[in-house]
Order: C-alpha cells, then structure tokens, then sequence
C-alpha cells in the first residue's frame, strides 16, 4: 500500500478534493472485503467483511460526519466493553467506520429467547455495561441510545455497547439537543428536546435496563422486587435528570464490589 501511495487511515480528514476522497474510498473497497450484508441504515449499509492483507474479519460500516467525531473518540480505548476501532475513513458522503467483529447475540436476542435473566448474571452485565459507559462519559460521549439491540453479549460472556450513530460529544454549552433521537422507552424525557442531553440521559436508559434484564418488563410495567436494585432502577429513572445519579461510578458504588448482591 504504502509503495501505491495509499496509507491507511488514522483519523478523520476533510479533504478538498474529490481526487482524495476517492483515494481513500478506493483504499476501504480493496482492502476490506465484503462478506455478507448486516444491516442497511439512513446512511448506508453495514457490513461484515475481511481484511484481504491480515485476514481478520470485522465489521464495516458507513457513519455521518458527526458520528465519525464519536467514534474517532473511542479509538485506541482498551476496554473489554466496548468494540474496537480500528480505521476512520473519509469518503465522499461521509465516513466508514472499521472496527472489531465480536462474536455472540444481542441482549435483545437473549431477553426474547429467556424473558428475563437470573439476577446474578443480570447484575454481572450490568456491572459491565456500567464499566462500558463509564468510559464513553469519561470521553465526553453520551450515547443516547442504550438498548437491548445495542448491548452484544460476546461468546465469552462479556457486555459489550455497540452502535454510537445517535451518539453526540457532550457540550457544555446550549439547552437543548436540536434533534429528538433515542428509542422509546427508553431515551430520557429530556431526548425529546425539552433539555440538552448529558450523561443522566443514558443513565436514565441504564435503569430501564436493568429492570428489563431482571423481569423481562419496564419499570411502568413490573419492577424488580430486589430492593437494593429496585431503588437503583427508580434513582436512575427519575423524570428530574437532577434526581437521577450523577454518574456511573455512583451506581456502581451503590451496587458494591464485583456486582453481586
């Protein structure tokens, strides 16, 4: 590649001329082949793919230029619960994102297979999940729209949040999001642009969650009867983002070591 005078992408680059971008496009077409079809969105088509050099297999996928900010945030991250992002590359109506293929289901797939988890292995995911926010919120991302269709439970077990295209980078500035985004039910109030959106967004998310894993219900619906985790569900589901924890850590603390109550 690097004879050709294609290099490989290590950031976002708004390029001027069309002759570059389709450089880079080019660069995404060879190198990453595509295998099978995953999903096809607003923006375009997500795929599984292979790269041709490495063999590796990994997902590819085309993102807005905002969710390109999003995702060149979470690059280089080491954490078990959160994908790996490998290259961020300009392409003419936006970016492609490569990041790492993980093998195993949706917590979506599993709550339809079992209706609800054994509270031990729900408060396991749940402590993983907690971890995975708690380093996108330490980059200043909020990601807006943690459902179970977007956590992935890896063949070995572990939690991971996937699917940043609604997520922002956190502004101090400004009183409202200008876009109403998030899943019903599970995005916060203040998600249909009554306040601009901050980490307590997805905290509020984090508890319906949590209660969905340990009924298979909404909090309006059943709430666990666990105490201890009832009172987490109803902190963090509060309709004040005020009256909800002030972070992950908070919960986690509440939740006590290992995640085991």
């Amino acid at each position: 590649l690097k004879r050709s005078g294609i290099y490989p992408c290590t950031g976002i680059y708004f390029f001027k001329s069309a002759d570059q971008q389709e450089l880079y496009a080019k660069y995404v077409e060879n190198v990453y082949q595509n295998l099978t079809e995953l999903g096809n969105g607003k923006l375009g088509k997500t795929f599984l793919a292979k790269n041709v050099q490495t063999g590796k297999i990994v997902v590819k996928k085309q993102v807005s230029w905002s969710a390109a900010r999003v995702y060149e945030r979470l690059k280089d991250t080491e954490t078990l619960y959160l994908p790996d992002i490998y290259e961020i590359c300009a392409v003419k109506d936006g970016c492609v994102i490569i990041e790492e293929y993980i093998s195993g289901e949706t917590l979506e797939s599993l709550l339809e297979l079992k209706g609800k988890l054994p509270e031990e292995e729900a408060v396991s995911y749940f402590v993983q999940i907690l971890k995975g926010a708690q380093v996108m919120h330490e980059k200043g991302i909020v990601h807006r729209d943690l459902t179970p269709s977007n956590i992935l439970i890896s063949s070995d077990r572990v939690a991971k949040i996937i699917d940043f295209g609604i997520a922002r980078n956190r502004r101090e500035e400004g009183n409202q999001d200008t876009h109403i985004l998030g899943t019903v039910g599970y995005a916060s109030p203040e998600q249909f642009g009554f306040l601009q959106t901050d980490n307590r967004a997805d905290i509020y998310a984090l508890g319906i969650l949590l209660n969905k894993m340990l009924t298979g219900e909404m909090p309006n619906e059943h709430l666990t009867e666990n105490r201890k985790l009832r009172k987490i569900v109803e902190k963090c589901t509060q309709i004040d983002p005020k009256q909800r924890y002030g972070s992950v850590i908070e919960i986690l603390d509440e939740i006590g070591n290992g995640g085991v109550i």
